[in-house]
């Protein structure tokens, strides 16, 4: 099961202008990140609770009972401008009528399992969902981004290194690959025979990649338009945006020039629009999330990704993460 709830400790506590319930918080929940969390008035420094992190199905329990208004689902969001990346509930409230004594809760317990959380998958438009014919090759990376809340080391190591960011669009993520003569199309998580109405595969009808896509590559890009997500962008038909281009035999991605150059001149495909490239830039938690209020043609969109020029400055790999805007309502 994916992590999606974690013990968590509230570290820092300020008043939100305007507000006489609510107060701002930063919680720490260990391996599971820090986040900023919307908490009632009187929480205090040091009380420990359940921090559920976006995209969490939270269970129906009485001390959650209002989020039935929000289908049960945590999503990022500012209230009163303050920001809220994660829900924290005190185990006071959680467990009312019953708290064991000699239970240790550690900072940064895993709690998915114990809080029975589940996580939200968006709808998958019949254009998208296909016919499966096997599992997602084991060989190319999904296409996940993790948070940055959730993975600080990534973001310290981006420091003092070349970076930008693109728009992170409200989709649906393929992958198209040649690999030893075989070609394949896959949505996030599978590999889906070729239908005539499927979109990963009009996508690479249209853009002829089974021809133009060089042996030993993976091309990843989100699928957007119409019926899928709301078609944010409104655009007229459904398009590939590349984002990434694997190296299979390399086990590597391409650099973000390079990536563009093979998109462009080889494949003929758009890419995911640019938002940003400052290498100077404070990548402290504010001007992240600032940065990530992404606008594109009026549109509020779902956030950035932030990935490092260079391809080898962690561990002997890139830098990426994604910074979800909290003004988003998708």
């Amino acid at each position: 099961m994916e992590r999606l709830a974690y013990i968590g400790k509230v570290v820092n506590v300020q008043p939100i202008e305007g507000a006489d319930r609510i107060v701002s918080a930063d919680v720490v929940c260990g391996k599971g990140g820090r986040w900023a969390c919307v908490v009632p008035i009187g929480t205090q420094v040091g009380d420990v609770g359940v921090a559920f992190l976006q995209d969490c199905i939270v269970p129906q329990v009485p001390a959650l009972q209002f989020m039935e208004a929000r289908k049960w689902r945590v999503s990022m969001s500012r209230f009163k401008g303050a920001p809220s990346e994660a829900l924290w509930v005190s185990l006071d409230d959680l467990f009312t009528k019953y708290r064991d004594p000699n239970l240790i809760w550690d900072i940064g317990l895993d709690m998915s399992d114990f809080m029975d959380c589940t996580k939200y998958e968006k709808p998958i438009p019949a254009s998208v969902g296909g016919d499966i014919m096997r599992a997602f090759p084991s060989f190319i990376p999904k296409t996940d981004e993790l948070n940055f809340q959730g993975s600080r080391e990534l973001v310290d190591a981006l420091r003092g290194h070349p970076w930008y960011a693109t728009v992170k669009m409200d989709g649906s993520s393929g992958t198209v690959y040649k690999w030893q003569g075989e070609f394949g199309v896959c949505s996030r998580n599978w590999e889906l025979r070729e239908t005539e109405g499927n979109g990963f595969w009009q996508i690479a009808r249209r853009y002829n990649l089974r021809n133009k896509l060089p042996d030993g590559y993976a091309v990843q890009f989100e699928l957007c338009g119409p019926g899928i997500q709301g078609n944010v962008l409104g655009l007229p038909k459904i398009d590939g945006f590349v984002f990434d281009i694997y190296h299979i035999i390399k086990r590597s991605y391409l650099s973000h020039s390079d990536m563009i150059g093979m998109a462009w001149e080889t494949l003929g495909m758009p890419v995911v629009p640019p938002w940003i490239q400052n290498e100077e830039f404070d990548l402290d938690d504010e001007n992240l999330r600032l940065m990530a209020e992404v606008r594109l043609g009026g549109n509020t969109m779902e956030g950035m990704v932030v990935r490092s020029v260079d391809t080898d400055i962690y561990n002997g790999h890139r830098v990426s993460f994604k910074v979800i805007n909290l003004l988003y309502k998708g």
